[in-house]
């Protein structure tokens, strides 16, 4: 049975509480929404769901949108649109917004971007022990927009990310490619990059940000936190075009969290036609321990994931 409940969550104040009495989910009301806590009852929260002391306010922002508007880094899970800019990504979501419960979860509707001339919509609801996140944008110009829906997870400290690398057999061609922010040294020891598996460790101690694309054909990735295991999963393009060269799937990790990324294709949206990009997410206990830096004992892992 799947329950639906308005109550209160930390700082965050109110807050949407959904639950199928294995698993639970925590969305932000007053502000966002920021899914801010996914996790089995009394266990870790996948998501990181710290306020941030990050804030984005520039006289960009403040230009483009209204005087004192800024973006504030709540953690969690959100929505964007890709490909990134700045102020137009860095929409100020700091203002609530309306809702409705539907059968297994909840349907919510921010308020139109007039500035970007999109609206923002979410379908979230439980499938059994799995819960489907429907992302949804929808073009609300006076003429066409090439974009793409970018569905971030702000995942929670210390833990481990995996990102299968493809397999397919290209003969004589390239079969995966992976792109690289300039500030990301790939000497960094939170990096792993094997046969089989990428991996990234969120490390507290951090000095340095980093931040990888890949264009993951299988279309999931895990984050490891504890004795808790969450797999993302999507169903990646063979023939669209992607942002940020090519990649479906992207990656950003600093001393606070690691960002677990999905995107759908770019797409050429027209007024009031929409795009939407769907996520499966499931939660499992930690069947053990593994060597995040070797393909084999992470391969081990993966197969125990039931």
């Amino acid at each position: 049975m799947i329950t639906k409940e308005l109550t209160t969550y930390k700082e965050f104040g109110n807050v949407i509480k959904i639950s199928n009495g294995k698993t639970e989910m925590l969305i932000t009301k007053d502000f966002g929404p920021r899914i801010i806590r996914y996790g089995f009852i009394g266990g870790e929260n996948i998501m990181n769901d710290e306020i941030f002391s990050t804030i984005e306010k520039n006289e960009k922002i403040e230009k483009y949108y209204y005087k004192g508007a800024y973006w504030k880094n709540y953690g969690g899970h959100r929505l964007w649109v890709s490909p990134e800019s700045m102020p137009e990504t860095y929409y100020p979501d700091n203002e609530p917004y309306e809702f409705e419960f539907t059968e297994n979860g909840v349907k919510i509707t921010n308020a139109p971007q007039k500035e970007n001339g999109v609206q923002l919509t979410f379908v979230i609801e439980y499938k059994n022990d799995d819960i489907t996140v429907k992302h949804i944008i929808k073009n609300i110009g006076n003429a066409p927009k090439t974009f793409a829906a970018w569905a971030l997870t702000v995942a929670a400290k210390g833990g481990i990310e995996i990102i299968p690398f493809n397999d397919n057999d290209t003969g004589l061609l390239h079969n995966r490619q992976i792109s690289i922010w300039h500030y990301t040294d790939l000497r960094d020891e939170r990096i792993y990059l094997g046969h089989k598996y990428a991996t990234v460790l969120q490390d507290v101690n951090a000095k340095t940000n980093l931040k990888l694309g890949f264009n993951n054909n299988k279309g999931f990735a895990f984050y490891v936190v504890n004795n808790s295991t969450f797999k993302i999963s999507y169903t990646p393009s063979q023939d669209l075009p992607y942002p940020d060269n090519n990649v479906s799937f992207e990656t950003y990790s600093c001393k606070d969290f690691t960002e677990v990324e999905t995107l759908s294709p770019l797409k050429t949206v027209a007024p009031n036609e929409e795009i939407t990009h769907t996520e499966t997410w499931q939660l499992f206990k930690t069947p053990c321990k593994f060597n995040p830096k070797d393909d084999n004992s992470i391969d081990e892992f993966v197969k125990k994931i039931k």
